[in-house]
């Protein structure tokens, strides 16, 4: 069920596939909610980079899904990034549109297990506390155009894009789950963030940056 946090977990291929074919659906499923509402937004672009960052979490730093969902990490992920890129998403919006998933619990965004054992808070308060000290260097060296190469899983599949989210939801059902995802990938920064080339960029006075998340999580 979505936001029942697991326990520690193995590391053996076959979990890092189910986890990533969870986060790959989602993304996808968030992406198509974002960009409904928030078009000036390559949100095909963001999930590249999101991406990146999930598997950077599956892959290397394991123990950050330790009693949490991964859905949790996806959260923390496409915010991290928009905000590297100083792009209009908050946390208000991920949650808004986490709601309208199937069978969304509240508990994903609100009781996430923080640093210290038995310590528990919200999205946001995961996010700064865990989330950004251990994955904050990997955000800017996205955001600065660095290349960082990734460990493959076996098999091979791109990061969710322009594709429905909806259809990719039902063709996953339909498999009764997805394989695994992702072979060797090579992570470049994006210079010209995620605006679409049509639209005006938004003003801002952020410099972007991993930084402290704003209060937003409802």
């Amino acid at each position: 069920m979505v936001g029942t946090p697991d326990a520690a977990r193995p590391t053996s291929a076959c979990v890092q596939a189910e986890e990533c074919a969870r986060a790959k659906q989602t993304l996808t499923l968030l992406s198509s909610e974002i960009g409904a509402s928030k078009s000036q937004i390559d949100m095909s672009a963001v999930n590249e980079q999101v991406w990146r960052v999930i598997l950077f979490v599956v892959q290397n730093n394991r123990d950050i899904l330790d009693y949490r969902h991964i859905d949790q990490i996806v959260l923390a992920a496409i915010y991290g990034v928009c905000k590297i890129h100083a792009t209009d998403v908050t946390f208000k919006d991920l949650v808004s549109a986490y709601k309208k998933l199937p069978n969304a619990s509240s508990d994903t965004w609100l009781k996430v297990p923080l640093a210290k054992p038995g310590q528990v808070g919200n999205i946001i308060s995961f996010y700064n506390d865990v989330f950004v000290p251990r994955c904050k260097d990997y955000l800017h060296g996205m955001k600065d155009g660095s290349s960082i190469t990734l460990a493959p899983l076996r098999g091979s599949e791109a990061a969710p894009g322009s594709v429905s989210g909806r259809a990719v939801a039902q063709q996953q059902q339909q498999q009764q789950g997805a394989g695994p995802l992702v072979p060797n990938a090579t992570l470049t920064g994006s210079p010209n963030g995620f605006r679409a080339v049509k639209r005006p960029r938004v003003p801002s006075d952020s410099k972007g940056g991993a930084g402290g998340a704003d209060a937003g999580a409802e």
